[in-house]
């Protein structure tokens, strides 16, 4: 094997395990790190006491604490995921680059042709049917919403509240649905996601966007929530400091390593565009330079001059 050959393995390689890094990060940031903060931070609803280094991991790992750091571990998880993807998705909708109606039809009739094609037992088939029944149902939601989202119905919100209403629904359903797959247009592969669409740059952007909002509110209510809990000795309180808590830190980890660099470009795209349009007179600045224009004309210009015996004048 040559060196140039070596090279060319050599990065292949490196862009391979680049690849898995990134993939591998951002399943950790997801997984992870809202397991170790729902089990580090349990430690706040510890009653107060003197206790020995078995008897506090006792707590921890071996009582009822665990299962809440469970139930934690597993919203922060669900919650971060769909927050994320609502966020592409949406924008997916509003740019008008998601699969159309149609196709998400064609793609679920597809999807149950296919399996009763196969033999399947009792409790197969009924996990399917109930599949596909959200399945269907987020999909009408869908063909229903869809043309008020593009046209911005949800900026009015007295004006059609009716709508506003299902629409805040819909989005819930999103959040809480899209991380198990049961969202139609954004399809899931093992625990990698991604829209039912081509390459949008500012519908890869919105998911770090959305995931930044996550982070920040999750982060100021954690901040307000378990010491106020601690201090007035509420569990509960705690508890939901330590969701929003893993919330937040999921939220701020994917606005800087979910869909690396897409924010940061759709921005600086954005701000060209707008310095480019802001160098284009519009026609309301012309209407407006026209009769200063004339102005000049008449009475800087020569209006008229004899030439060859003949008087010549401007028109």
């Amino acid at each position: 094997m040559n060196k140039n050959q070596k090279k060319f393995f050599s990065k292949k390689s490196d862009r391979k395990s680049g690849a898995f890094l990134d993939r591998g990060r951002v399943l950790a940031d997801h997984i992870l790190v809202p397991l170790y903060l729902a089990n580090i931070f349990s430690l706040f609803t510890l009653p107060i006491g003197v206790y020995s280094t078995f008897e506090v991991l006792r707590f921890i790992f071996v009582s009822f604490a665990t299962l809440i750091s469970i139930t934690i571990w597993f919203f922060s998880f669900l919650i971060s995921t769909g927050w994320h993807e609502r966020g592409h998705f949406i924008k997916a909708i509003k740019a008008t680059v998601l699969k159309n109606n149609n196709g998400l039809k064609n793609d679920l009739s597809a999807l149950e042709n296919k399996f009763t094609e196969r033999k399947s037992g009792f409790i197969r088939k009924l996990f399917f049917k109930i599949e596909f029944k959200i399945k269907n149902n987020l999909l009408n939601d869908l063909i229903e919403l869809r043309t008020g989202i593009i046209t911005g119905e949800k900026k009015n919100f007295f004006k059609n509240p009716v709508w506003n209403i299902r629409y805040f629904m819909y989005n819930l359903k999103i959040v809480f649905l899209s991380p198990l797959g049961l969202c139609p247009g954004i399809i899931r592969k093992g625990l990698n996601y991604y829209i039912d669409a081509p390459f949008d740059l500012g519908v890869a952007a919105e998911g770090p966007k959305t995931s930044c909002k996550l982070g920040f509110i999750g982060l100021i209510l954690a901040i307000i929530l378990i010491p106020l809990g601690r201090i007035n000795l509420l569990p509960l309180i705690v508890n939901f400091g330590r969701l929003f808590l893993g919330l937040g830190v999921v939220g701020m980890l994917d606005s800087f390593f979910a869909d690396p660099g897409k924010w940061k470009e759709y921005r600086d795209r954005e701000k060209l565009a707008h310095q480019l349009a802001g160098e284009v007179k519009s026609v309301g600045a012309w209407i407006e330079e026209a009769p200063k224009v004339k102005s000049l004309l008449q009475n800087s210009r020569i209006q008229e001059v004899k030439r060859n015996g003949q008087l010549l004048r401007v028109p």
